[in-house]
């Protein structure tokens, strides 16, 4: 009864092969335990399941941190020195932590191996604005 109990806890907080050890365990003392087979089948295809969405995760990430490198590689390959600095105000207040780069302001390469960025443009005299999100590096403006 306690192996149980140790096995269904284990499913519960999502240690499935914590929970699949303790029902072998309890297998082996007693193989026909109906219980215990549930338990059992239900941690096995929910290790499964994790396993899987680990192993894509990490390929999604492998995959994200290569396309960072190649931009980087590109940038540098231009010529271009980004810095990163705060603001003066900005400083003296506590980082927030963020989920990473807003997608939309990260300079890309497009299938032709030209970069696309983020452009602002400044109009102090007339205190406006504008921003072309995806701005091609052969644009021109005239």
């Amino acid at each position: 009864k306690a192996i149980l109990r140790a096995a269904q806890a284990a499913f519960r907080l999502n240690r499935y092969k914590e929970s699949v050890e303790w029902c072998d365990k309890g297998l082996q003392l007693e193989p026909s335990h109906s219980a215990l087979i549930d338990v059992s089948a239900k941690a096995e295809a929910n290790y499964k399941r994790q396993e899987k969405e680990r192993r894509v995760r990490s390929t999604r990430e492998k995959r994200r941190q290569k396309e960072a490198e190649t931009l980087h590689k590109e940038i540098q390959k231009r010529g271009v020195q980004i810095i990163l600095s705060k603001p003066q105000d900005e400083e003296e207040e506590e980082e927030k932590p963020t989920d990473g780069p807003d997608i939309e302001h990260v300079p890309h390469i497009d299938s032709d191996g030209s970069m696309h960025w983020r452009v602002q443009f400044l109009y102090p005299e007339f205190q406006q604005s504008d921003c072309i999100a995806k701005f091609h590096e052969d644009s021109r403006f005239i």
